[in-house]
């Protein structure tokens, strides 16, 4: 049963009804099963846009099948041979160019460029945005499909790899014809710690707040209405582990999870064994193959043991417990891994002494498919951990005294602003506990003084 959370649905600055009608379509060469296409998107600079495409349908399965939207990700563009693995598969696959680009580079009507990707801008012009015309083309890209006599219209679905994980969130959660999503590696808190969170954190006050309210996944994932399938690597090198999890959580509770200790960023079709997970899902949801197996939340017993429950259409192989001890960059930790009990639909093991600790669990099935628990810091809680100011009082000698909860033994930085916009950081605490204190002057200024600690570890 999928639940979705309806009253978290946010619909973001998009005209969704004029991205479902089928656009305005020109098809171009074809090459095997492949076929390039090129279909109507929204306005930029005053002029209308076309975005390109390779649209791949299966020559041994019989119609209508399902199709799937394919976004690239930074970098990337249309992807001929992506497409035509899908088709493979039993899929029409559309693989579609986010920067404006033809398969000779960028076309005449096309919109905005990656370069333009992180622009400042007003509320009065979001629309010509990047990341606004990347989540139209994927929406749009639907309708194209959707209205191919080939394609089943109730079965679409939507993979995006890395920074087209992020607009896939964003256009999965907007757009209800979609029956299963997959995001690899990208998804939500692009501006806390992804590869690009110093590129939005650059933009001037008014265009990062409302890139976060209404460019970010975190906004729209609560609101999804399909499946969800999160894959990464714990030490994946452009979207930590931290907010990818945060993402997760911040899904229905439907979502599933793979988080292996590596992956390798990139097109994991074609990095055998890599894309088991996205494979069966979206088989699972769009073509009734089995299911993905499934870890439950995190419980952890005072004897200092730790279990999920599972379930699995499959027989299960094996379970184990991934563990860090390390902080700091989370691509430069090391990770260990411990065998786990599988029994009486519990994944059962007992943590071990070092700290600081983070962790989670994995659970392989006998198709090779892995699913996961979220990663969690030493907390002894069943969420992300909490990072908290408990109590703000003066002190003598006219200072300030700051103090709250981290996850065990983490840096915390300490900062303030007087405009919630330019924060500066004040003190560092890098105790090894589970709380943090920092003693301030008063504010010299009359303007109102925000603190905020920041977890550098998480």
């Amino acid at each position: 049963m999928f639940n979705s959370r309806a009253d978290e649905r946010f619909a973001g600055p998009w005209d969704l009804p004029t991205l479902k009608s089928v656009p305005a379509v020109a098809w171009g060469a074809s090459t095997g099963e492949v076929r390039e296409v090129y279909y109507e998107s929204v306005p930029y600079a005053g002029r209308p846009t076309r975005v390109f495409g390779y649209y791949a349908f299966p020559t041994n399965a019989p119609a209508p099948v399902p199709g799937i939207a394919l976004i690239h990700g930074a970098g990337k563009g249309a992807n001929a041979d992506w497409a035509s693995f899908w088709a493979g598969r039993g899929y029409a696959a559309l693989s579609m160019d986010l920067n404006g680009h033809g398969p000779d580079g960028r076309l005449p009507e096309g919109g905005p460029d990656a370069t333009e990707r992180f622009l400042p801008f007003t509320a009065m012009d979001m629309d010509q945005t990047w990341t606004y015309h990347a989540v139209a083309a994927v929406v749009r890209g639907c309708s194209l499909l959707a209205a191919q006599p080939e394609v089943d219209s109730g079965r679409l679905g939507m993979h995006g790899l890395s920074l087209g994980g992020c607009v896939g969130a964003i256009a999965a959660s907007i757009d209800d014809r979609a029956r299963a999503v997959a995001l690899v590696f990208g998804a939500g808190y692009v501006h806390e710690a992804s590869f690009l969170a110093n590129t939005v954190q650059s933009l001037d006050c008014e265009s990062r707040r409302l890139w976060i309210e209404n460019f970010d996944a975190s906004r729209y994932l609560g609101g999804a209405q399909c499946p969800l399938l999160f894959v990464s690597g714990a030490t994946d090198s452009f979207f930590p582990p931290s907010t990818f999890c945060q993402s997760y959580a911040r899904a229905p509770q439907s979502a599933q999870l793979s988080l292996r200790i590596y992956l390798a960023h990139g097109y994991i079709y074609a990095i055998p064994g890599a894309d088991v997970e996205v494979n069966r899902f979206m088989d699972h949801w769009l073509k009734r193959g089995p299911s993905l197996p499934r870890l439950g939340p995190l419980t952890r017993r005072e004897d200092n043991r730790v279990s999920a429950a599972w379930t699995s259409e499959l027989a299960v192989t094996s379970a184990a417990l991934n563990y860090t001890t390390n902080l700091g960059l989370w691509s430069a930790r090391h990770w260990k891994t411990a065998t786990a009990e599988i029994g009486n639909g519990q994944v059962t093991v007992t943590l071990p002494a070092e700290r600081p600790l983070s962790y989670f669990l994995t659970l392989t099935d006998e198709g090779g498919a892995l699913a996961s628990t979220p990663v969690i810091a030493d907390w002894g809680e069943e969420q992300l951990p909490p990072l908290r100011i408990t109590a703000v009082q003066p002190a003598s000698g006219g200072r300030i005294d700051i103090a709250g909860a981290k996850p065990w033994g983490h840096r915390v930085v300490l900062e303030n602003t007087e405009d919630r916009c330019h924060w500066s950081a004040l003190a560092t605490n890098t105790t090894p506990d589970t709380s943090f204190q920092f003693a301030v002057a008063r504010p010299s200024s009359e303007a109102a003084t925000f603190y905020r600690a920041r977890d550098l570890d998480w």
